[in-house]
């Protein structure tokens, strides 16, 4: 992300290669690439990684109000896909 924040471009893109290699099948990455992409403002990518990482279960619910996604944040797939989060709910407090 920090290459990415910086306009380091190929070495952002260099990131998420390794990043997909390490990942495989599991997608077990999927969180950082989207937040890469979304850092470089690729919308279509970040949106398409949120989404494959939800919906294989590689994502966990994350805080939808992190800077990282104001990129996207008004897209309304955005909305939808924060919607389809499953978030745990607490143990009640004794």
């Amino acid at each position: 992300m920090v290459y990415a924040a910086q306009g380091k471009r190929a070495e952002a893109l260099q990131i998420i290669k390794e990043l997909e290699e390490i990942s495989g099948t599991s997608l077990s990455e999927a969180h950082w690439m989207a937040k890469i992409y979304a850092t470089l403002n690729e919308k279509e990518l970040a949106l398409t990684w949120l989404e494959r990482g939800l919906a294989t279960g590689a994502i966990a619910p994350f805080f939808k109000d992190d800077p990282v996604w104001d990129p996207i944040r008004d897209d309304p797939r955005f909305a939808a896909l924060v919607g389809k989060m499953v978030v745990p709910e607490t143990a009640p407090k004794q």
